[in-house]
């Protein structure tokens, strides 16, 4: 049980280490770096708590940025609606 345990996580990192880069990259062509770091941070949150990882890899990848652009949207909706 520890071993498939250890096993999730190393994946899970793996996942982070290998798109973080290029999803904080896509997100900061939408919002502010400091706004960006904060959004990857909480679609990998969400992906561990949905045990979204568990899905094939190009599933992960393709989730990533749709979830990544969405967080997107809605912060710069929240932006908008606080100038007004």
């Amino acid at each position: 049980m520890m071993e498939i345990k250890n096993q999730t996580i190393d994946y899970y990192q793996h996942i982070y280490i290998e798109y973080a880069p290029m999803l904080l990259k896509f997100a900061k062509k939408f919002v502010a770096p400091l706004f960006a770091e904060d959004l990857i941070q909480d679609v990998f949150l969400k992906l561990w708590d949905k045990q979204v990882f568990l899905l094939p890899e190009e599933d992960i990848r393709r989730i990533l940025y749709i979830s990544v652009r969405n967080a997107c949207i809605d912060q710069i909706r929240r932006s908008q609606s606080e100038e007004t």
